[in-house]
């Protein structure tokens, strides 16, 4: 259980760093929509967090953690509705993108590799999910950043298409 243990640990780092790295985009946008979505995306990084704690703390006790009513509780993530919108900086929003697209990748990774790793088949059902619901992060960044890089060519008097 030791390997668990140090995994949830990594995995509440990772989401601490993700938190914090969107709360700082929220700092940064301009756009109130944007800003309140990275906000939003800060409190499911939290969320994430406390799962990842919750388990720690239960095998650490050596308690039975009943998963099913675990996930129960756990809200899926939010689906934004982004908007396309030019920006004053799409510069910024390119980088943000960006950025939030290589993080996502790594908890992706991260948790897709550990279940390789795990003891425990309630950390496997806790990982499985945290992957899922990275994944679903993902997947609504990758269009933003390609507008947003388009939209910065654009800006430059210059397209690489």
């Amino acid at each position: 259980m030791r390997k668990d243990l140090e995994i949830l640990q990594q995995g509440m780092l990772n989401e601490v760093e993700g938190a914090t790295f969107y709360r700082l985009a929220a700092e940064k946008a301009e756009d109130e929509e944007i800003k309140e979505n990275f906000l939003t995306l800060a409190e499911e990084e939290d969320s994430h967090y406390s799962y990842l704690k919750k388990m720690f703390e239960a095998i650490a006790e050596d308690k039975k953690v009943d998963f099913e009513s675990f996930v129960n509780q756990v809200d899926s993530p939010k689906i934004f509705r982004w908007g396309m919108k030019e920006a004053d900086n799409p510069e910024l929003l390119v980088t943000v993108y960006g950025l939030a697209i290589q993080n996502e990748k790594k908890s992706i990774d991260f948790y897709r590799d550990m279940q390789k790793e795990v003891e425990s088949e309630d950390v496997l059902k806790l990982l499985k999910q945290l992957e899922e619901w990275e994944y679903a992060h993902l997947k609504q960044f990758l269009p933003l950043y390609d507008y947003y890089k388009d939209e910065w060519w654009s800006d430059q008097s210059f397209a690489p298409f």
